[in-house]
């Protein structure tokens, strides 16, 4: 598919007839996607039709839902990718309407920046901010589409297309394999439709844990239950999916966290596979066994964060590790890493991170006025540096202490007697649950261990072995 997309001069991308939608609703839509594609030469004088509280608005924004993600299945399905991105000239086409590829992409990028702000009015602005989730249907994948053709490698192209349909699971993967180079992948060039999804989703796995010298892949392996019949614990399971909600998917939040730190060090990922690509064999150290475990604050993708919730959990961690203390009087005064347990509290539940979309810096707050004013402001909505931080770290995960007074935030399925890990290769630790068989371990998760995630521990003298079912 590669090699005909390549070679044709422009591919029409076909979105069906516009069955019961009005031509002049859909016109007006195509004008809008047209308009603002050249509002850098053409400034907007005028409100467009799309975004007018008239009867035309509204059916121009019914046919804009019936043309984009979640109206037309044009936009769900993993087959267009390749046919999206490869073609040096692409036009759109549904019913007797077109547009170019270009025009979308353009709009895409007009939209989402804030350099070309001065070229609409303020009208546009107010109107684009109330239905910004309706323009969102068409801005997400065309966003996808602009990553996937320049910045994405391998993994994170895999990840970000999880969500689109397929009648084969394993077309989850195949589909893909034309934006990705002829020598990456090397187990999903058979296209083998024989062979079980559990077993190419595995070798895939492994394949981008190669691919990425680390453990990354295993991120995604546990951002949703596995649906996938007999797939190992540790491989990503591509059939899963959900619909994309109000917040990110956890893939990106946390594989932009895992980049920002080093709890392996300098010690190299060490893998292989066993028992026919079913055991991943690595090596690393074993951390402590978790002897607490808190409230889980959940979250449906399709729901907003509360922050009053978000503050409420927090609360009850705090009285976690506070008892644990109490409970644990002939401790140290301080964290096991030096510093006060407060200040420890503090970062741990922010993850020691400042962050927006993306990571800006590690954080500076670190003392109980810090974490009594982040809980403040999570109770009365007000702007704090950290409010993004604690509203991805804490829902839909648990905060935890170990056996030798340890803090950190997991997976939710997180329990009592699972075990933290330092996995070689791995930029943060893992959450490890004990199978008793064979030196045998699940995975349950990526962690944050306040106290290790910059290699602070000498691991040397204790390097284990371990199997991953």
């Amino acid at each position: 598919m590669r090699d005909i997309y390549q070679r044709c001069s422009t591919c029409i991308i076909w979105l069906g007839e516009l069955g019961d939608i009005p031509s002049e609703a859909a016109a007006d839509v195509f004008s809008f996607i047209e308009e603002v594609a050249a509002v850098s030469t053409t400034p907007y004088v005028r409100l467009p039709t799309l975004l007018r509280d008239t009867l035309a608005g509204e059916a121009a924004r019914m046919a804009f839902a019936a043309f984009a993600m979640y109206g037309n299945p044009w936009w769900g399905r993993i087959w267009t990718i390749q046919e999206a991105i490869i073609p040096l000239h692409a036009v759109f086409v549904w019913g007797h309407l077109s547009v170019s590829r270009d025009d979308i992409l353009a709009t895409s990028r007009h939209l989402r920046s804030e350099l070309l702000h001065a070229h609409f009015p303020e009208s546009f602005r107010t109107k684009r901010l109330q239905h910004r989730e309706l323009l969102r249907r068409m801005l997400y994948p065309v966003h996808g589409f602009i990553h996937s053709s320049t910045n994405d490698g391998p993994l994170d192209l895999l990840m970000r297309w999880r969500h689109r349909e397929a009648t084969d699971p394993r077309d989850k993967v195949y589909a893909l394999m034309g934006l990705v180079p002829n020598n990456v992948l090397p187990t999903a060039r058979t296209y083998d439709y024989e062979a079980p999804a559990a077993t190419l989703f595995a070798n895939v796995t492994f394949d981008l844990i190669q691919e990425e010298g680390g453990l990354r892949p295993f991120i995604g392996a546990c951002e949703m239950p596995h649906q996938t019949a007999d797939l190992p614990s540790w491989a990503i399971d591509f059939a899963a999916c959900n619909r994309l909600g109000q917040r990110q998917l956890k893939w990106w939040g946390h594989s932009h966290r895992y980049r920002q730190f080093a709890a392996s060090g300098s010690r190299e990922l060490e893998a292989s596979l066993d028992c026919d690509g079913k055991v991943l064999c690595l090596t690393g150290s074993f951390l402590d066994e978790i002897e607490e475990v808190g409230h889980v604050y959940h979250v449906p993708d399709d729901q907003p964060v509360i922050p009053r919730k978000v503050s409420s959990t927090f609360k009850d961690w705090s009285i976690i590790y506070q008892d644990w203390r109490v409970s644990h009087a002939a401790r140290p005064l301080e964290y096991p890493s030096g510093e006060s347990w407060e200040s420890a509290f503090a970062r741990t539940i922010v993850g020691d991170l400042v962050m927006e979309e993306y990571p800006i810096e590690r954080t500076r707050y670190a003392d109980v006025k810090h974490r009594m004013a982040l809980q403040d402001a999570l109770n009365s909505n007000i702007s704090h540096p950290c409010m993004t931080s604690v509203c991805g770290m804490v829902p839909n995960q648990t905060f935890f202490v170990t056996k030798k007074g340890y803090m950190g935030v997991g997976p939710e399925s997180t329990r009592v007697g699972d075990e933290a890990w330092v996995l070689y290769g791995g930029q943060v630790p893992f959450i490890l649950r004990n199978t008793g068989e064979n030196n045998g371990r699940t995975l349950v998760g990526d962690a944050y261990v306040h106290g290790i995630m910059d290699g602070e521990r000498s691991w040397e003298g204790q390097k284990d072995v371990i199997r991953l079912c």
